[in-house]
């Protein structure tokens, strides 16, 4: 909970510093979704690398300086990734025959694991005028970020039974995370002070994922398309 009061604190205070300032101010809102991959080295038990989904949902507030727009705010991101593995995991997994030896085989059942963080998008941007009402506008920056509790889901591919559980960050993975972010968006201006905008995302996880192997690291990396509005304040 330290974390995350530092991270929402931060945040309020520039975002109430650029509403107020005399310079010009943006208020941006945008979604995306894409995929992604994991980054691991030296651990224990190997996973799958790719991500299923990566999404990145941010609400942002830009301070401009020429043609320079720094940029923080709120931002919600997730990534899914999909195992299919055999093992015994339901109670009829267990069998016996009459004499008690176990005759247990095991089934193979798809395994999901959706990882959340909540944190707090910086960066910075540069202003490229394509015309009077349309600019392209790169940025390079930063996201701290906690994680959520993660959900697990996992399902029985011959009976199609589902069981879901979530577990708190803090044990096996970081609570904390350090992620690299790189934007390019195309604003196009539809009244005077709205536009709408659409890009894509990249992000690096600088952080290792996980806290429960010392000699092991892991990283997240996503990609992907967005698209939002944009206010001129």
């Amino acid at each position: 909970m330290m974390y995350l009061k530092s991270l929402l604190v931060a945040a309020f205070v520039f975002i109430a510093c650029s509403v107020f300032a005399q310079s010009a101010s943006t208020i941006r809102l945008f979604g995306g979704i894409g995929g992604g991959e994991r980054n691991e080295k030296g651990l224990i038990i190997p996973t799958n690398p790719k991500l299923e989904v990566s999404a990145l949902c941010a609400l942002t507030t830009g301070y401009e300086i020429g043609k320079f727009r720094i940029s923080a705010g709120f931002s919600f991101a997730s990534t899914s990734k999909k195992e299919t593995k055999t093992g015994l995991l339901w109670e009829s997994d267990f069998q016996f025959d009459t004499i008690g030896q176990s005759t247990s085989t095991g089934t193979t059942y798809t395994h999901y694991a959706v990882f959340r963080y909540a944190g707090v998008p910086v960066s910075v941007g540069y202003i490229v005028p394509l015309s009077e009402r349309i600019r392209v506008i790169p940025e390079i920056g930063a996201i701290p970020a906690i994680t959520l509790p993660i959900v697990y889901t996992y399902i029985n591919e011959s009976t199609k039974e589902k069981r879901t559980s979530t577990h708190k960050a803090g044990n096996t993975y970081n609570v904390f995370s350090l992620s690299g972010l790189g934007l390019v968006t195309i604003e196009f201006d539809i009244a005077r002070y709205a536009s709408l905008n659409a890009g894509g995302y990249y992000t690096y996880q600088f952080t290792n994922m996980v806290s429960s192997q010392p000699k092991g690291s892991l990283h997240e990396q996503t990609y992907g398309g967005t698209i939002g509005v944009t206010f001129k304040l």
